[in-house]
């Protein structure tokens, strides 16, 4: 009876996969995601983005971006990877952080060391454990399940923590599982327990919490100068990460237009637009200059972005400077005959309305 369901699971799974995958053949050609996706097969890189993926997944990772010489070797070694908001979260806390981070990681590693070590050598229990068999059923399940799991976001992805998310608790089903049926859960209990409250230590105190502080986002930081000016009238201009395009679009009252979306042949007339917007129009320190990481991953709209980007550098003058870099707004002679009516806004901020006072409310979340 075991085998019989197994058997149907694991066609299920199959099945399921299948579909997933022939569907993702079309959808991830019009995502254009990273390399190794786009409908290809898993390239050489596959490798090493998995384990970024698996890693950040499982157990909180950015804290190593607190050390120097990891923000200065990890981007070249992964260029496709944006590791911009991580390396910025570190240069915010520093090296304690970092220590701290590998203090608990430590702690967690010889707590799964110790439970490797009951698996393999503790005694099993002398009494038959009536739930042995159908713990085998579940581990043979599980990493089936893992397997084709594992399959599928090598095609696509592999390092969006986003899609190995799903597979954690696998990963811990399969671990008790086979605990079980070997009979030495009794033996790994005390391990499993220090396990538990070292990855708590981890992910909780090293991981989430920093996520609370607004000045280590880099995204907060690097809109706050537009979140703070920026009106329903205005327009947003952004050549960063999709991720900072909808953060503005979230955040923002004003219409936030993504740089990556405009096509060769509307260019002319987006410029165009651009510069005769009757409302300000802001910009930031990415005009006409698309990350790196952006660009490995999305050559052609990057090229697009960067063109037009140039072909509006010189219409904007520097706003404000953050730790994040520079925000930009539109020179006033850049406008076309939309100069009444941006006189016209700026009086009204200077009345201090109930405008600049959302703007503060609704950016005050986090965007994290």
């Amino acid at each position: 009876a075991a085998a019989r369901y197994a058997l149907v699971c694991a066609l299920g799974l199959g099945l399921a996969f299948a579909v997933a995958f022939a569907w993702g053949l079309d959808f991830e050609s019009v995502m254009s995601v990273a390399p190794g996706g786009g409908g290809t097969w898993p390239r050489w890189s596959s490798g090493p983005r998995m384990l970024v993926g698996i890693g950040s997944a499982s157990i909180a990772s950015q804290f190593v971006f607190a050390f120097e010489i990891v923000r200065a070797r990890l981007p070249g070694l992964l260029p496709s990877l944006l590791m911009t908001e991580e390396s910025f979260m570190g240069r915010a806390f520093g090296p304690a952080w970092g220590i701290a981070g590998l203090a608990t990681l430590g702690l967690g590693a010889a707590a799964l060391l110790r439970v490797a070590r009951c698996a393999l050598r503790a005694p099993a229990q002398s009494a038959p454990d009536p739930a042995a068999d159908g713990a085998k059923t579940v581990l043979h399940l599980t990493l089936l399940y893992l397997a084709l799991y594992t399959a599928v976001i090598l095609r696509f992805n592999p390092a969006a923590t986003e899609f190995w998310v799903q597979a954690v608790p696998f990963l811990g089903l399969a671990l008790l599982a086979a605990l079980r049926a070997s009979g030495r859960m009794a033996a790994a209990r005390p391990a499993l327990l220090m396990l538990a409250l070292a990855s708590i230590a981890h992910n909780g105190i090293v991981g989430m919490l920093p996520l609370k502080f607004r000045s280590a986002d880099l995204n907060a930081v690097k809109a706050a100068p537009v979140l703070e000016r920026a009106t329903e009238g205005d327009l947003v201009l952004t050549g960063d990460n999709p991720k900072f395009f909808r953060y503005l679009r979230y955040y923002s009252p004003a219409r936030v237009l993504d740089l990556y979306g405009v096509s060769w042949g509307r260019m002319d007339a987006v410029e165009r637009e651009i510069l005769d917007h009757p409302g300000r129009v802001y910009a930031f320190d990415d005009l006409g200059d698309p990350p790196a990481a952006v660009r490995s991953r999305l050559p052609e709209p990057s090229e697009r972005a960067e063109a037009i980007g140039l072909r509006l550098r010189d219409r904007f003058e520097r706003l404000a400077v953050t730790r994040a870099g520079e925000a930009l707004v539109r020179k006033e002679e850049g406008g076309g005959g939309g100069n009444v009516q941006r006189s016209t806004l700026n009086a009204q901020r200077s009345t201090g309305g109930e405008a600049g006072a959302n703007v503060e409310r609704r950016s005050g979340g986090s965007g994290q």
